[in-house]
C-alpha cells in the first residue's frame, strides 16, 4: 500500500479561532470543500502550542498529483482560498511532506511535534537524513514508556534543502522530557550538528 502525501498549511488565526479552536462553523466551509476533493483522505487541524494563534491545517493526498489536480480546479480551489483567507489572516505558508511511514498515529497524538531541518554549511541533506533515520529508528527513542506515539520523516516538497521530522507525543512534557534520557539526547545532538532545526509543536483534531 503506497504512503499519502502530506499538506502542511499554517498561518495567523482570527481570535475567534484561538478562542474555540474546535468550532466548525468557522472552519469547516473552508475544510468541507477539500474533504469531498478526490484524492483527499483525511484532515487535521489545530492551534501550536507555544504561539495558540498559530493555527496548523495537515492534509493527506492519496498522492501529490491529487492536490494539484484539486489546485487546478477553477471554482472550488479559488473559493477555498477566500474561505481560508476568512480565519487564517496572515504569515501564511503551505508545502508537502512525502513520509518515510504511516503518518496518521503521529497526526492523531495528543501532541504533534514538527521539527524542519536544514543542513548547517558543509553538510548535505543527505547527511542529515542520516541522522533523522537513525534517531527515528532506534529502540530508544521507541520507548513507549518515553511518551512517543509515533514518528515519521521525509523530504519537504517545495524546499530542496529541507526535511521534515513529525512526531506524535503523549503530552508536551513527554516531549520536553526526552532531552534527559541521555541515548536520545545524544542522537538530538548529532542532528543539531549537522542541521539547523525549526520545531514546533499542535494539539491536532481530525476533522470533521
Amino acid at each position: 500500500m503506497s504512503l499519502p502525501i502530506i499538506e502542511i498549511i499554517h498561518g495567523k488565526a482570527i481570535d475567534a479561532v484561538t478562542a474555540d479552536p474546535w468550532n466548525k462553523a468557522i472552519v469547516g466551509p473552508a475544510l468541507d470543500i477539500v474533504g469531498n476533493a478526490p484524492g483527499s483522505l483525511k484532515i487535521y487541524r489545530g492551534l501550536q502550542t507555544e504561539e495558540p494563534k498559530h493555527l496548523y491545517v495537515y492534509v493527506a493526498w492519496t498522492e501529490l498529483q491529487a492536490h494539484k489536480n484539486f489546485q487546478a480546479d477553477p471554482v472550488n480551489y479559488p473559493e477555498v482560498g477566500k474561505r481560508v483567507g476568512s480565519f487564517m489572516v496572515s504569515d501564511r505558508d503551505m508545502f508537502h511532506v512525502e513520509p518515510s511511514a504511516d503518518p496518521y498515529k503521529a497526526l492523531n497524538a495528543p501532541v504533534t511535534e514538527l521539527a524542519l531541518l536544514t543542513p548547517r554549511p558543509g553538510y548535505t541533506k543527505e547527511n542529515v537524513a542520516e541522522k533523522v533515520k537513525t534517531l527515528v529508528e532506534s529502540p530508544h527513542s521507541l520507548q513507549e514508556d518515553l511518551g512517543l506515539i509515533s514518528a515519521f520523516w521525509g523530504p519537504v516538497v517545495e524546499k530542496e534543502n529541507t526535511l521534515a521530522l513529525i512526531v506524535g507525543w503523549k503530552s508536551v512534557e513527554a516531549q520536553r522530557g526526552i532531552f534527559a534520557v541521555p541515548q536520545v539526547a545524544a542522537l538530538l545532538k548529532a542532528c543539531s550538528e549537522v542541521a539547523e532545526l525549526q520545531v514546533t509543536l499542535a494539539s491536532l483534531l481530525e476533522y470533521p
